[in-house]
């Protein structure tokens, strides 16, 4: 069930680099070797508007992060059944736009670990250029995966034996499924040896 907190739209703006320092000054605290590689990834165009509903859609290399017209009625049936008080690690597949991540975030909170699988760094590069997710990344339980490479893979979980032993969920983000092609599965299926190796 979504919160109200969880229905306010994203506010993307113009691209800055003061918004992009802001977002990897952040991320930096947990992989300064992740933020290096954004802060390096190409710049390509990322093309947001308003949605029917209030919330931004857009698109990346001719395809669609979010729905066109209901992205937060998309978000909402996304995120439902999902429970933080069943999973220490909720691992979600494409960072999309971010909503999805950032409602996570909050109803995770100090309980869990919002693990994100994004190998697309200029898809990245272009939010964290636009969209104010400091809010989101000072929780400090957001971590992005950009490889599927299961020793990347342990060293992002490193010390996060107890979450990984209350169990993990994974969540696709629809519009990410082609882009991802399988990497998503991969880390879940190193995250679940993990678990059951601690």
């Amino acid at each position: 069930m979504l919160t109200p907190e969880d229905t306010r739209p994203l506010s993307p703006g113009e691209p800055s680099a003061s918004t992009l320092d802001r977002n990897l000054g952040i991320l930096r605290r947990t992989d300064s070797d992740l933020t290096m590689r954004i802060a390096a990834a190409s710049d390509e165009p990322l093309v947001l508007e308003d949605a029917e509903d209030g919330h931004p859609t857009g698109t990346w290399q001719g395809r669609r992060l979010a729905s066109a017209r209901r992205p937060g009625e998309e978000c909402r049936r996304m995120l439902e059944g999902i429970d933080a008080r069943e999973a220490g690690v909720v691992a979600v597949a494409g960072f999309g736009l971010g909503r999805h991540v950032e409602i996570l975030a909050r109803r995770f909170g100090d309980g869990g670990i919002v693990l994100v699988v994004e190998p697309d760094l200029p898809l990245l590069k272009a939010l964290f250029s636009r969209i104010d997710f400091t809010g989101v990344f000072e929780r400090g339980n957001v971590r992005i995966i950009d490889r599927a490479d299961p020793a990347h893979v342990s060293r992002c979980l490193s010390g996060m034996d107890a979450l990984l032993s209350l169990g993990i969920r994974l969540v696709e983000h629809p519009p990410s499924r082609a882009r991802l092609d399988g990497i998503a599965t991969e880390v879940s299926r190193t995250m679940q040896e993990i678990a059951s190796n601690a």
